[in-house]
């Protein structure tokens, strides 16, 4: 039992570690490409004329 207990805790914490580094990334990155996109939906259009 003392094994599993352990396997549980490290994987608890190795998760919680990755949460921890990997959230913010996310974030930063879904900020990033909504900026991006953004700038795109504000640029004028071209209007081509027959």
């Amino acid at each position: 039992m003392n094994g599993i207990a352990r396997y549980l805790l490290t994987s608890g914490l190795v998760l919680g570690a990755m949460q921890v580094i990997i959230g913010p990334t996310s974030d930063w990155n879904a900020r990033r490409e909504a900026a991006e996109a953004l700038k795109l939906a504000m640029q004028p259009r071209k209007i081509e004329e027959e």
